[in-house]
């Protein structure tokens, strides 16, 4: 079990939920991260260092950040509007993604 405090990365690497993720998600499904997360087959993050000259990387970080930012403000209004979002869900792994799914359904 990890410590509550830990950087985002070890947490990911000690957490079912991280084996999930880094044994990979289904095909055409991935994660956008930031930078603290290792790249693979599930899991994308935004180029690193300095990348003003590279047209390519600078437009991928730039949309990349659009995207989380969406999402981190999506899930922001969950977690404000239900109050099971506001401690640990006590819900199985496996059913995590369908309860999400009916709380942005209800939401909506």
């Amino acid at each position: 079990m990890c410590p509550g405090s830990v950087h985002d990365s070890y947490a990911l690497q000690c957490t079912e939920l991280g084996r999930v993720l880094l044994e990979g998600l289904p095909q055409d499904y991935f994660i956008a991260a930031d930078e603290a997360y290792p790249l693979s087959g599930a899991i994308i993050s935004r180029y690193g260092g300095s990348v003003e000259n590279e047209t390519f990387k600078n437009a991928f970080n730039y949309y990349h950040s659009r995207m989380r930012v969406r999402v981190e403000n999506a899930f922001a209004l969950l977690v404000g509007k239900w109050g099971s979002l506001w401690r640990a869900l006590r819900v199985p792994l496996k059913k995590v993604p369908r309860y999400v799914l009916a709380l942005g359904r209800l939401h909506n």
